[in-house]
């Protein structure tokens, strides 16, 4: 009985000394979590304060003189809130926005509503950021004024505060008794005797941001940081002032003239430099070396965005009085896809531009073989009528992004679109390395005589010619995009419904001014008349019964095309259309049967709204038609047969190929567009744009070691060879 009472109370013993072990691990783990959660709350609190620190030594700091009161007054009115306030992210990241956005404000120099800071904001900026910038121009004093005037608005205390030396601004920043009781006729009074030095779209953004008040309904064009401070003025602009904020903020291309940019009107148009001056300017300022920063040319694409962007209207109007597109085609057409090439540049440039290490040989293992693209130098693109606008830009966005000095020479036909690209362009980007020539054919035989390092052109054959014997002169590479005859297959086996109506849109878009677009059906003779009715559906559904009273049907450019192209339909069997008015430039979309392939039709690209049909017994018959002609810039099949669609492609050669339907492979941004043979050499686009302007340099960096296993390379050698 002992011994189990013994064994009991042995037992009780341990079971209390787990029970003490569990307790003080349990007061353990708790002490540690309390002591976690006030430590955490204690660095929390640190964090931001030390972030306050910063932001107002950031502040204190920006505002030291008095020009950079104009950037501390973009840090505090970056956000519409306070920054230290945490609403909807972490103080960190608002302060990292807030340093990205102002960072674009002050490296880029090209904004042109947004007035620029002294050179005593150089040295400040270098201290914060770690790197030296060019010298800022200087702020007009009564921009000046007008700044120093918004920091006294309500603010946090900690923002900068200057005198009112303009009082003709003070309505401007008195703060409003109630915000329904603001006298906003007063407000614009006033912002009009600031003569215009800042746009009223950021006068507003700076007002709501002073005020606190909310702005509502239609956003306006973006602005740098425009992420974080929509422009949505609609609700604080008074009636009746929308027209003048239009005037701030889109100053009409007359008046924004700029040293160097040559207009329509010759060489002297809009500014005091000759072509030879500018192409100087420009290869001094690539000398200089300040095109070549990955940095310097993501700023320069972004500012070819931005004014996209916010001269989208007088875009759209420039291209509708040249080629009489409506807005929605000459977004559609145009713009968008020049906006989509943009964001995808900037995307991966940083991608591109890194060095890209090769494959090693067994000589050089222990050495670093790479390439390194590196911007060829200036370049000239000339642009095309056509489409004058992304066939213009395009190849200059893949100029800036390897990072040429670029010069761009839109054709004189377009000439509306040419005089804005002159006006527009010096606003946004750097005005020493990227400029406009415009004018005609002497203009055009002036530019070629100088030495460019590279030089694309788009246009026709014999322009192509043209512009090659010239660059020969100087052994300066071209990209060429030129014309061809683009022949368009039908297969018998093929949803002629599907077929027919993709081929009329991308056939008779622009008036037929595509050098894409399909020249010629090709079909068996049993299905010709069924391709002819289908396509009349078509284009009636697309531009009504009559397309001259369309808003989608466009005119041809000028009366010399319009002759040229109604000459064309002179003997042939028009099957539809076939009408023209020269007072309007108007072709009505023309359908030709049963042509004869020696006519004069089937010798020269159409590039009018003319759509010749040939017959032919087959897929070979048609494949041996195309391949004894030149190459086209493009090919087009429609079958359900895959092997047809193979074949196609694997026994004949074009620029690019769709099959199944119209353009869609110029439309993609990793595929590369440009001709062969007689319809162009080289291609660009995308990856292809910036190997185009690039030189893909090879390097091999070898360390200074190892001597003794390349002694064998040195003389003397030996007096025999060694057999292996």
């Amino acid at each position: 009985m002992l011994v189990i009472m013994t064994e009991v109370m042995v037992v009780v013993m341990i079971l209390a000394k787990v029970m003490v072990v569990t307790v003080m691990i349990l007061v353990m783990v708790v002490v540690i979590l309390v002591v976690v959660v006030v430590v955490r709350t204690m660095v929390m609190i640190l964090v931001v304060v030390v972030r306050m620190m910063v932001v107002v030594v950031v502040t204190v700091i920006l505002s030291v003189s008095q020009v950079d009161i104009y950037c501390a007054h973009l840090l505090c009115c970056h956000t519409s809130k306070n920054l230290i306030c945490v609403n909807s992210q972490p103080p960190m990241r608002r302060l990292k926005q807030l340093s990205d956005f102002s960072q674009e404000v002050v490296l880029n120099t090209q904004y042109p509503s947004i007035p620029r800071m002294d050179t005593v904001c150089a040295p400040v900026w270098s201290r914060l950021w770690g790197s030296p910038r060019p010298p800022w121009r200087e702020v007009p004093p009564r921009a000046l004024h007008f700044l120093c005037a918004l920091t006294q608005g309500p603010s946090p205390p900690w923002r900068p505060r200057s005198r009112v030396r303009a009082p003709e601004l003070a309505p401007l920043v008195s703060p409003p008794a109630s915000p329904h009781r603001v006298n906003r006729k007063r407000e614009i009074a006033a912002f009009v005797k600031v003569e215009g030095v800042v746009s009223l779209r950021e006068v507003g953004l700076w007002r709501c941001s002073l005020t606190r008040s909310r702005s509502t309904s239609v956003a306006g064009p973006p602005i740098p940081g425009g992420k974080h401070l929509l422009p949505r003025l609609r609700g604080w602009v008074p009636r009746g002032s929308e027209a003048h904020l239009w005037q701030l903020c889109h100053p009409q291309p007359q008046e924004a003239e700029a040293p160097g940019i040559l207009g329509a009107g010759g060489p002297r148009g809009h500014g005091t430099m000759s072509i030879s001056e500018v192409v100087q300017r420009a290869r001094a300022a690539f000398n200089s070396g300040k095109a070549r920063p990955l940095q310097f040319r993501i700023q320069q694409l972004e500012g070819l965005r931005r004014m996209i962007r916010e001269r989208e209207k007088d875009l759209v109007g420039a291209l509708t009085a040249d080629l009489h597109k409506n807005e929605w085609n000459a977004y559609y057409e145009e713009i968008v896809y020049i906006l989509e090439e943009i964001d995808y540049v900037i995307q991966k440039l940083p991608e591109w531009a890194a060095d890209e290490p090769v494959e090693k040989t067994p000589q050089t293992q222990q050495d670093e073989p790479y390439i390194h693209s590196e911007p060829l130098g200036v370049v000239l693109v000339i642009g095309a009528w056509n489409y004058p606008f992304s066939l213009t830009i395009q190849p200059m966005v893949g100029a800036i992004a390897a990072g040429n000095a670029v010069l761009i020479k839109p054709s004189e036909l377009s000439e509306n679109t040419a005089s804005l690209l002159a006006a527009v362009i010096p606003q946004y980007l750097d005005k020493d390395l990227y400029a406009v020539i415009c004018g005609g054919v002497p203009e055009t035989t002036e530019v070629l005589k100088e030495r460019f390092d590279h030089i694309l052109c788009t246009g026709s054959t014999a322009v192509g010619k043209i512009v090659m014997a010239a660059a020969a002169k100087h052994l300066t590479p071209v990209t060429l995009g030129l014309g061809g005859k683009n022949p368009c297959y039908v297969d018998k086996d093929c949803d002629l419904d599907i077929a027919c109506r993709r081929i009329a849109w991308g056939k008779f878009m622009n008036s037929g001014q595509n050098c894409v677009g399909p020249d010629y059906i090709l079909c068996d003779p049993s299905i010709q008349n069924q391709i002819v009715e289908k396509l009349k559906k078509s284009l009636k559904e697309f531009y009504g019964e009559d397309a001259k009273k369309s808003r989608d049907y466009g005119r041809i450019i000028n009366c010399q095309h319009f002759q040229r192209i109604m000459g064309l339909m002179e003997g042939q069997k028009v099957a539809h259309g076939g009408a023209g008015d020269a007072a309007t430039r108007y072709i009505a979309p023309t359908i030709l049967m049963d042509v004869d392939p020696q006519s004069q039709v089937m010798q020269e690209e159409v590039f009018g709204p003319i759509m010749p049909i040939v017959c032919v017994r087959g897929l070979e018959e048609a494949i041996q038609f195309i391949n004894q002609r030149e190459k086209a810039l493009a090919l087009y099949v429609f079958s359900l047969n895959d092997k047809v669609i193979k074949k196609m492609i694997a026994e004949t050669s074009s620029g690019g190929v769709t099959a199944n339907d119209i353009m869609v492979h110029s439309t993609v941004h990793s595929l590369p567009y440009g001709g062969v043979g007689s319809s162009g050499m080289g291609s660009y686009r995308g990856w292809e744009s910036f190997k185009t302007f690039s030189h893909r340099r090879s390097c091999l960096v070898r360390p200074l070691l190892n001597e003794e296993s390349l002694k064998a390379r040195y003389p003397p050698s030996p007096a025999k060879m060694p057999r292996h």
